[in-house]
């Protein structure tokens, strides 16, 4: 998408067709390229009847876990986030802590509870598809969310993508020249900043400004908005 914004120099006694404009184009360029780093967020749920037995065999399903993954190609990576605590307890008179079992209508020994978040990674599609499906075939491990592509080098992209903004701001560039019938073209600046308030201007009712990456499937898609300045001359 490409709005641009006139900067217009005209002397008042002179045609318009025979007066420099100065043109400021704002253009997104856009680029989808492979991903080479995959992610996937998982949680880890485990019970026992004592937090150490819980704890223990949380720590069991991460081994059972990084040794499946790293068997279809990937690795298990920690997050740090983790918490163990009893489920669904009560006090009792005797302040000790029970569950309360509402179908038998009776307090029953507490089920205790160890949860951890990981992250599974993986460098191409097939490792982090094997790795996902070995995750799902565990009992206590969750899959919320969907694999995350993004690019250990971003630098192809973002070249593929200023590129593209390019070729937008010079056709839009060319259609201002085409209707204020000046022929001669000349990019003069080229600026890599652009404020937010512009941005949200040019994508209308969409919720915010494009993002810089997104992952899509086994492609990341990047955005980078630049803003180019052209001279519209009476002569070539």
């Amino acid at each position: 998408m490409v709005k641009s914004f006139l900067m217009l120099a005209l002397a008042l006694a002179v045609p318009a067709s025979t007066t420099p404009v100065t043109v400021e184009i704002v253009a997104i360029g856009r680029a989808v390229t492979p991903a080479d780093h995959f992610e996937l967020q998982v949680q880890l749920d485990a019970t026992g009847d004592t937090q150490e037995a819980a704890d223990a065999k949380l720590a069991a399903l991460r081994t059972k876990l990084a040794a499946q993954v790293a068997a279809a190609g990937g690795r298990v990576v920690d997050t740090g986030k983790s918490n163990s605590f009893p489920d669904m307890s009560v006090m009792t008179d005797d302040m000790n802590v029970v569950d309360y079992d509402v179908a038998d209508n009776m307090v029953v020994p507490p089920d205790f509870q160890a949860h951890a978040e990981v992250v599974l990674v993986a460098d191409t599609p097939a490792a982090i598809a094997k790795a996902e499906a070995a995750a799902k075939e565990l009992d206590g491990v969750n899959v919320y969310r969907t694999p995350q592509a993004s690019l250990t080098d971003p630098t192809v992209a973002d070249t593929a993508a200023k590129d593209d903004a390019l070729a937008k701001a010079r056709v839009q560039a060319a259609r201002y020249s085409e209707k204020l019938g000046l022929p001669g073209i000349t990019l003069v600046q080229i600026s890599e900043r652009v404020d937010v308030g512009t941005l949200i201007m040019m994508i209308g009712d969409k919720p915010g400004p494009p993002k810089l990456r997104t992952s899509a499937g086994d492609k990341v898609i990047t955005e980078l908005p630049l803003v180019f300045t052209f001279r519209l001359d009476p002569k070539r």
